[in-house]
């Protein structure tokens, strides 16, 4: 039987980064502390599918930014490591969130979208605290990114080269998102 959990610990994170280095390529990553703060306060944001050994089969990794962390990450010679816990949204401080789609991996469609589902759900469950005109936005670098940025209502709005590569940027309302899964 698999099973979706949050993630709860630093080495489920740096598996998480093991999964992503396998499919990308060694990459830099967003520190793994500040996955672990998302994953206490939105429990549903970084998860992990498991098998009965508890291996993990796929994650996802959603990361609600303020509007400085989203500004950072929008710029082309960011290095991840740079991104720190002062860059996530605060409902007590922030109004307006926007929510990074870091990574999705799955071994099929439908446990990918289980966990977009339980994301979803927690999105839905703190919405009212946040502004209308908050986004889900993704840097997509491969083709079956595309394809689910699309399956998740995002629509491409911006492209660069970075590293020899090139990357697209997709978003959304974070209201259309929600209503479109």
């Amino acid at each position: 039987m698999k099973k979706i959990k949050p993630v709860s610990s630093i080495l489920e994170i740096n598996q998480i980064y093991l999964q992503m280095n396998e499919l990308f390529g060694e990459q830099d990553h967003i520190p793994g502390e500040v996955l672990l703060n998302v994953s206490k306060k939105y429990k549903s944001f970084v998860q992990v599918i498991t098998n009965e050994n508890s291996c993990q089969l796929g994650h996802i990794v959603f990361i609600p930014f303020n509007k400085n962390g989203y500004n950072k990450m929008l710029d082309p010679e960011l290095d991840e490591s740079d991104i720190g816990i002062s860059d996530l949204f605060d409902s007590e401080i922030h109004k307006k969130m926007f929510i990074f789609v870091y990574s999705i991996y799955a071994r099929s469609s439908f446990q990918a979208k289980a966990m977009v589902e339980q994301t979803v759900r927690e999105i839905k469950s703190f919405h009212h605290s946040i502004d209308v005109d908050s986004f889900i936005f993704a840097e997509v670098v491969s083709k079956e990114g595309g394809l689910l940025a699309n399956r998740m209502s995002l629509k491409e709005y911006h492209s660069y080269e970075f590293r020899g590569e090139k990357l697209y940027l997709y978003n959304t309302s974070l209201s259309e998102y929600v209503s479109s899964i």
